[in-house]
């Protein structure tokens, strides 16, 4: 923001970038899939890409605050093999600690000290407060574990969490809880609904996905701030121990959820929602029909190729940095060709 300030903004492109409900798409490369999507609504925002940039980078990600909470660990879903679901493996020491794991021909610039996690291949379909998004990917040299993780890391400082139709309390410290046969989970915060429905993965039938409590708090080593509210859970599916992981989900978000009433609906319409998932031949397929309309991604993983988006309203068929429709990126840098 800062950065567009100094280059100039319109009136009308200040209101744009400011107001809530925002729906907005950047493109941060020259290939067709490098695009990055993000709605802000009140009090949460939800974003996705289309692939990731670094080992660090958060591609699917939300982000809860209000005036009472206006900071805490963000909602963020890595795929990793170290068993490091919070990137606490440089803080903690654990390059050193575990450098005996470290591969013969690792690479001199690897990173062995620094949190790895993986950068796979990934599809992502959003339309405002929701995605649907596919992400395969396997262990590579900076793994430790025979198998891979998908983690998506959560505040704890939610209203209501429920399993499905279930709901529970959080689990205590050292404890978890499995999603049931739903494989669906919901939490309340204030007046904001989330959802995490997972749709399908290579998961051994035996592995559900998990609500962990770890004790987790955040504790900030580089930048110089305190979060308040820094507890943090984690929901963590564990993959195959040959190495490869494959992962389908659909997020959504919701606000104005006021009621009991309100909140039994918004879980009801995830529930209820027609599902088409499959796997042929590494062709991989997951679509929701939603109530705005198909949300879904279409992709060969053994080539690696995106095949399809299903989504109710077309992104724009030319942009940069595009606003509810309106471009602001080209007419911004026009000037500095």
């Amino acid at each position: 923001m800062s950065t567009l300030q100094e280059i100039g903004l319109t009136k009308e492109q200040k209101a744009l970038m400011t107001k809530p409900n925002r729906y907005s798409i950047q493109r941060w490369d020259s290939l067709a899939h490098t695009y990055a999507v993000d709605y802000v609504g009140k009090k949460v925002s939800i974003a996705s890409s289309n692939q990731y940039y670094s080992p660090d980078d958060k591609s699917f990600v939300m982000y809860l605050f209000s005036p009472s909470k206006p900071e805490m660990p963000n909602i963020a879903f890595s795929m990793e093999g170290r068993d490091d679901h919070y990137g606490t493996w440089s803080n903690t020491g654990m390059g050193d600690k575990m450098k005996h794991l470290m591969p013969a021909n690792y690479p001199s610039n690897g990173g062995w000290g620094k949190t790895r996690h993986l950068m796979p291949f990934m599809q992502s379909a959003q339309n405002r407060g929701e995605f649907v998004m596919l992400v395969a990917g396997e262990r590579d040299h900076n793994c430790i574990k025979p198998y891979v993780n998908s983690t998506i890391i959560l505040p704890n400082y939610f209203n209501e969490i429920w399993l499905g139709n279930q709901k529970i309390s959080v689990p205590a410290i050292g404890a978890s809880t499995a999603l049931d046969t739903s494989n669906t989970f919901f939490a309340k915060f204030e007046d904001v609904a989330i959802a995490f429905r997972y749709l399908i993965s290579n998961a051994d039938d035996s592995a559900k996905p998990r609500l962990y409590n770890d004790g987790f708090t955040y504790k900030s080593s580089r930048e110089k701030f305190q979060m308040v509210h820094d507890q943090a859970l984690r929901l963590t599916l564990q993959h195959p121990s040959n190495g490869k992981a494959i992962i389908a989900m659909w997020w959504k978000t919701a606000e104005g959820i006021k009621t009991d009433a309100d909140f039994k609906k918004f879980r009801e319409s995830v529930l209820a929602a027609p599902v088409q998932v499959s796997n042929t031949n590494g062709i991989v397929e997951a679509k929701v029909t939603t109530a705005a309309g198909v949300l879904g991604v279409k992709a060969d993983l053994k080539i690696k190729k995106r095949l399809e988006y299903y989504n109710p309203v077309a992104l724009p068929t030319d942009f940069l940095f595009n606003i509810d429709g309106k471009e602001m990126g080209k007419s911004l840098l026009e000037k500095y060709k």
